[in-house]
Parts: structure tokens; C-alpha cells; sequence
């Protein structure tokens, strides 16, 4: 499986910048354009809630988690290109991590 691994250095976490989930371009499994390069869902707002704000972020690059449908061909293998910055700050996480509430303070 392919996976997106991004990383901070200490007192520092992640901000997403960019994020696309489809086909932008040749390679990856195809060789000559078939009509489909250019089909693909903003996946910035979904990387964000994974990623942005924490210190590391690692997930597996699968259709199910980027896209409720497949903008491209049902041929065509589709891939994740994201893009981070790393933003001084700090990501704390107590006992309510478990129900969904984090603490991201941030600073530039």
C-alpha cells in the first residue's frame, strides 16, 4: 500500500498546504494519456484533519479515504500529491485525544 509520511522537527507541527487525489500525470503506472491526465478531487480539506497541527502524520494512500467517487477512469490508478510546511508550534494531546479534542498552539 502507499502511504504519506510527513514530519516535523521538534516544537514544530505540520501545516497542509497543498493536497490532490487522482491522476495529474503521466508515470505511475501509466505510460500515454488515455484522456484522463488533469482528473482530481482537492484533497486538502481531508489532510488537514489527518494531518495539520500534529508533529508527524503517517496514512495509507487508498481511494476510500480521499474520495466518495473516482473522478477518473475506473482504469486509471489515482495517487495522492500533498505538500506540508512546518509551522512553529507545539501539538498536546491529554485524555480527551480519545474523544477528539486536541490542543495545537501556533506560532510563526
Amino acid at each position: 500500500d502507499e502511504r504519506f509520511r510527513a514530519s516535523c522537527s521538534t516544537n514544530q507541527v505540520i501545516e497542509m498546504t497543498e493536497a490532490k487525489y487522482g491522476r495529474m500525470q503521466l508515470g505511475k503506472c501509466v505510460k500515454s494519456s488515455l484522456g484522463f491526465l488533469g482528473c482530481h478531487v482537492d484533497a486538502l480539506s481531508r489532510m488537514d484533519e489527518m494531518c495539520s497541527g500534529k508533529q508527524r502524520c503517517e496514512t495509507v494512500v487508498t481511494d476510500s479515504v480521499f474520495t466518495d467517487s473516482n473522478p477518473c477512469s475506473a482504469e486509471v490508478k489515482m495517487y495522492l500529491e500533498a505538500d506540508y510546511t512546518c509551522l512553529r508550534g507545539q501539538y498536546s494531546c491529554d485524555k480527551l485525544c480519545n474523544l477528539g479534542y486536541v490542543s495545537v498552539a501556533w506560532g510563526r
